[in-house]
């Protein structure tokens, strides 16, 4: 005698077991249609960018400073002179100046 409470047997027809095979076919069939989908070629469209006369200076700009050293080497070697000929002179006045600018910026 077989008993089957809530279609718990797998072996009868229309049980939990079959119901299973049969979900895992149909994710199985959804599963390989979005990858054809997927692998299908992207078709291009015809979409043009334009940019604002801000943005096209900001480009100008932004080129003109990548040609730029990012040292400015003619300062180096001034102030390397001065150091080695112990003629660089720095003012406390403008240091102390500078670092309360600094504290203002920051609080």
């Amino acid at each position: 005698m077989v008993i089957d409470i809530n279609s718990i047997n797998p072996n009868q027809p229309g049980g939990s077991r079959s119901r299973t095979v049969e979900a895992q076919q149909a994710r199985q069939k959804i599963d390989s249609s979005t990858t054809e989908k997927h692998e299908a070629p992207i078709e291009k469209r015809g979409e043009n960018v334009s940019f604002s006369g801000k943005a096209k200076n900001f480009q100008q700009i932004e080129a003109s400073l990548k040609e730029l050293p990012q040292v400015d080497s003619d300062k180096v070697a001034k102030i390397r002179a001065a150091l080695e000929d112990g003629t660089y002179n720095v003012s406390a006045e403008n240091v102390a100046q500078k670092m309360l600018n600094m504290e203002k910026h920051i609080l």
